[in-house]
């Protein structure tokens, strides 16, 4: 009897596994890690320049900036 739920639960567990594991197998669905990528330029290349972020709005960036210089 023990070695039957034993059995079942191996058997249960392997399903899950293959479950998740398939989940991510179609292109467009569930998996947006297989879409990304950079762009190359047309020498197919990896671009040299590096972009700005703004995160903050301009006045906020001024101060940020006015503060590091103390």
């Amino acid at each position: 009897m023990r070695y039957l739920r034993i059995k079942i639960l191996i058997i249960l567990s392997f399903f899950v596994i293959s479950i998740s594991s398939t989940s991510c197998t179609e292109k467009s669905y569930g998996c947006p890690g297989d879409n990304a990528g950079v762009k190359l330029d047309k020498h197919g290349k990896l671009p040299t320049k590096r972009g700005r972020s703004h995160l903050f709005n301009k006045e906020t960036r001024k101060r940020i900036k006015t503060h590091k210089k103390k």
